[in-house]
């Protein structure tokens, strides 16, 4: 009876135990974006110093377009604090092709000094990998700014050299699966809140053109914007979708002479025979005006350095209506009529 005392004590110590020893559930604070206009950033820059940590990113042709920009495909951008992609040149050297000679780069925090790189290509995976061993389509990065001079508010900098941090001791957050999280869990809940986007969409309609047939076609616009935050050492991830639809009027596009299309021979015995030509239909596309409606919702989620979820803001659906005017001329001589439009009496 002892010994069975005994151990439902020692039993019940080691539960104990570990009830006061056990790692607590991490908390997610839960609520809704402070800022729909600067959600996703435009223009948003702030001047680098000679060393930051950020975060490198690929596929960002989308957000860079938002704002009015360009550049290659496979371009990778940085990203700190929350603020728009910047370029990133990196040195052409170890015999690699530069496709960028004689920059002139602005240096400092003000921009006021002037430095010439003779030789610089574009971050991608292939020049980080093979200048500094970066892995993934997402990496967190500290990086030497401009050969240790720093950078202004400005769109791009040089990157001197690069270190890959996550996955390590003080970062042990792994960037690409942060991102493949957040991807997961933003399509999750747009699946849950389909009843409630159609609804919108449902009534923007009716607001915008009450009962104007829609010509379509309905569009989705989804864009993915990352940032680590240095304040808190968190690995943002942003979703924005907008989904429009309208009653547009179209013209000014032009049908190109259909011509033939040879297609392969096809074998057969003793010889080949020609498959038939066939003419695919071509047309350049015009433009497009009236009214365009639609919605706009998204979710960020935020990370922290150990790579659990931290953060959920929502920005709620929300419908707009958009006029997109016609060209210039559109109603003039031998172009494409405008209907035609009351007038006082």
């Amino acid at each position: 009876m002892k010994h069975r005392l005994l151990s439902t004590l020692a039993a019940f110590g080691f539960a104990a135990f570990g009830m006061v020893f056990a790692a607590p559930a991490p908390q997610i604070q839960e609520d809704k974006a402070p800022d729909r206009v600067g959600y996703i950033p435009k223009a948003k820059y702030q001047p680098v110093p000679s060393r930051v940590v950020g975060v490198l990113v690929s596929d960002v042709v989308k957000v860079m377009g938002n704002e009015g920009r360009s550049g290659p495909p496979d371009a990778m951008a940085f990203s700190s604090g929350g603020g728009s992609y910047r370029w990133v040149y990196v040195p052409a050297i170890n015999g690699m092709p530069a496709i960028i000679q004689n920059l002139q780069v602005k240096v400092g925090a003000q921009g006021d000094q002037m430095r010439i790189y003779p030789a610089l290509n574009m971050a991608n995976a292939t020049t980080a990998k093979d200048l500094w061993g970066i892995k993934g389509p997402f990496a967190l990065v500290e990086v030497e700014v401009n050969d240790k001079l720093g950078a202004p508010a400005d769109e791009g900098f040089v990157a001197t050299k690069m270190t890959q941090i996550d996955g390590t001791r003080d970062y042990p957050i792994h960037a690409t699966e942060a991102v493949e999280q957040g991807k997961k869990r933003y399509g999750q809940w747009r699946a849950m809140q389909q009843g409630s986007i159609d609804a919108a969409l449902v009534k923007a309609q009716k607001d915008a053109i009450a009962d104007q047939p829609v010509t379509g076609p309905r569009e989705t616009n989804e864009m993915v914007h990352i940032s680590w935050l240095p304040d808190v050492e968190r690995l943002r991830v942003r979703f924005l979708t907008k989904i429009t639809d309208g009653a547009y009027q179209h013209g000014g596009g032009v049908d190109l002479e259909a011509r033939p299309v040879p297609l392969p021979a096809l074998p057969i015995k003793g010889g080949i025979r020609p498959r038939p030509q066939i003419a695919p239909p071509q047309r350049i596309p015009g433009f497009r005006w009236g009214t365009q409606f639609g919605v706009e919702f998204g979710v960020s989620y935020e990370f922290d350095k150990t790579g659990n979820l931290a953060k959920i803001q929502t920005l709620p659906i929300e419908s707009f209506r958009n006029m997109l005017p016609p060209p210039p001329n559109a109603g003039g001589p031998g172009r494409f009529p405008l209907p035609p439009q009351p007038v006082d009496r």
